[in-house]
């Protein structure tokens, strides 16, 4: 049998005996819905949480974290949908990108994650880097014994908004939230200790429940945010076009 699998901007064709077929799963597909855009409702009537527009006045200086181009969130779009919000309160926005263990960005990638805007954000960000020991701060240890590093800037803003996407994951059960600060802005030294779990057979995919690689990452959200409770989480899920079909904003649990 004969398939196409799609890499990065190409199609790469292989070929499998048949006898060592045993099914193909796709998913089911969906269309993102622009008209309804629920994603202007969700941070509009957010869960647990001000609007928005109320949380960006309310505090003096805000850090945005970006996932970086190696993941499928459509950042893009989000921002089509939340920089009229953000555009009044410009001057007190800065943007940290999330990368966890991965390298920063290219040129190429900061255009697509950005768009449009990137010529307007590019002084005002910076790339988190987990293996820069003087970047970080420790902040205590999960539950399991993962000692947590996290980068200061993160810290010492007054507050913090969270970009993600939900997809599902090969151990962590699902993307999304939590994943903004563990593995995206903790140390290479903190990665490795959660990543370890994905060990545990109850570290698998669309699974949540008993997960300790999915725990360890609540941990330190809630460590976080017993030192800065402001935190502000934007999640999506995107169809296999990359356009948002469902959001959610607010509590990042």
């Amino acid at each position: 049998m004969k398939l196409d699998i799609s890499y990065k901007k190409d199609t790469i064709s292989i070929e499998m005996p048949d006898k060592n077929l045993l099914g193909i799963v796709e998913p089911k597909e969906v269309k993102g819905s622009a008209k309804e855009n629920a994603l202007k409702k969700a941070i509009e009537n957010p869960t647990s949480h001000v609007p928005l527009n109320d949380f960006l006045k309310k505090h003096k200086s805000i850090i945005f974290l970006i996932n970086d181009g190696q993941r499928p969130t459509p950042t893009k779009k989000i921002l089509d949908t939340i920089y009229p919000v953000m555009k009044s309160y410009m001057n007190k926005i800065e943007f940290m990108i999330a990368t966890g263990s991965h390298r920063g960005p290219t040129e190429e990638e900061f255009n697509n994650i950005f768009g449009p805007y990137f010529p307007e954000f590019k002084n005002k960000i910076t790339v988190h880097d987990s293996r820069k020991d003087e970047l970080l701060q420790h902040i205590g240890k999960t539950d399991r014994g993962t000692e947590l590093y996290i980068n200061k800037k993160v810290l010492e803003n007054e507050a913090i908004v969270t970009i993600g996407s939900s997809e599902p994951h090969y151990f962590a059960g699902y993307t999304g939230t939590r994943k903004s600060f563990l593995p995206g802005v903790s140390s290479i030294k903190t990665i490795t200790a959660n990543h370890k779990h994905a060990l545990s057979p109850n570290s698998k995919t669309l699974s949540l429940k008993g997960n300790p690689v999915h725990d360890d990452m609540e941990d330190v959200v809630k460590k976080i945010m017993k030192i800065n409770p402001n935190v502000f989480a934007i999640n999506v899920v995107a169809d296999g076009e990359g356009n948002i079909f469902d959001a959610q904003a607010g509590d990042i649990i």
